[in-house]
């Protein structure tokens, strides 16, 4: 696969944030990736997105990231690119990350500002990212994430990533669609700087705005849900897109039973794929959780079985 295509043509369409599918005793679970791994690539999505939120990457110790780095991308057997959640709280923690993953391959690291006592600073955050981008020897992936890290990266930060030629785009998981449209609308904003929408409820609205791709937790469970979504907005099917948004914003309150990794895995754990382990204390999903969670995944499924063409 050739990584300068079109420079970052490549990082485009449906990016799937993997869980990682642990044992009881937090070790990765081999199998359980091959299953889950193995479905994506056979509902095509684009690109893989691992030890991110929803991967627990922040919680697993340095020798299971390396682990599911190294099987994933032996899985993918190069089919697709892989990126990676290489999240931290300074620049030598964020480096000392990637320089553990970069000799496997991956992509792009993915990085979100510093999440632990950050005061919001424009200077600082610029010099954060910048200062990543000219060190790291894979591309970077601005990682928008607020609700963890306690602060939106400002649009005047975003502005200055543009052109850095180690800057891939960013990933933006806000539930703000106007600071969305900015950054997708922005005339100085160059081909070469992805906007990944992460908060799939707004998916819809962000991909007729010209969103790049799409990151949703929930293509673990229906990837092919996700591509249908992404493909009939690029066609303008407003009708099925439309319908679409609607199983996609039902599937999503799977993450409520009790929390995002702790409802997909319980889902996957359903549907056969991997077990419902978390990393502790991450909450595992109880039986009322479950009965829940397959009352979603019953709804969702009959909704999508439905949809037709004659639905456009």
């Amino acid at each position: 696969m050739n990584k300068n295509k079109d420079r970052y043509g490549w990082l485009e369409g449906v990016i799937a944030p993997l869980v990682t599918p642990i044992t009881k005793e937090e070790k990765l679970d081999i199998n359980g990736l091959e299953k889950l791994v193995s479905n994506q690539l056979k509902n095509k999505v684009n690109v893989l997105f691992i030890l991110g939120s929803v991967g627990e990457g922040p919680r697993l110790t340095s020798k299971v990231r390396k682990q599911v780095v190294k099987e994933t991308i032996r899985i993918c057997a190069d089919k697709i690119p892989v990126i990676a959640g290489v999240m931290d709280n300074s620049v030598s923690l964020v480096l000392e990350k990637i320089k553990e993953l970069e000799d496997f391959g991956i992509y792009a690291g993915v990085v979100t500002l510093p999440y632990y006592g950050w005061q919001k600073n424009i200077s600082a955050e610029i010099n954060f990212f910048l200062t990543l981008a000219d060190k790291s020897p894979v591309p970077i992936v601005a990682y928008n994430l607020p609700y963890a890290v306690g602060s939106e990266i400002d649009f005047k930060v975003i502005e200055r990533l543009f052109k850095h030629p180690n800057i891939a785009g960013i990933k933006n998981s806000g539930s703000n669609p106007d600071a969305m449209k900015r950054i997708i609308k922005a005339p100085n904003r160059p081909e070469q700087f992805k906007f990944l929408l992460g908060n799939s409820a707004y998916a819809k609205e962000m991909l007729f705005a010209g969103a790049d791709g799409l990151v949703a937790t929930v293509s673990n469970l229906f990837p092919e849900l996700i591509l249908d979504i992404y493909d009939s907005a690029k066609l303008k099917k407003i009708e099925r897109v439309k319908f679409l948004q609607k199983s996609i914003l039902e599937l999503n309150k799977v993450g409520r039973y009790p929390s995002s990794a702790g409802g997909i895995k319980c889902a996957l754990n359903i549907l056969g794929i991997c077990n419902k382990y978390t990393v502790r204390p991450w909450p595992e999903a109880n039986r009322q959780d479950e009965i829940k969670i397959r009352q979603i995944l019953n709804k969702v499924k009959k909704m999508y079985s439905k949809l037709s063409e004659r639905a456009e």
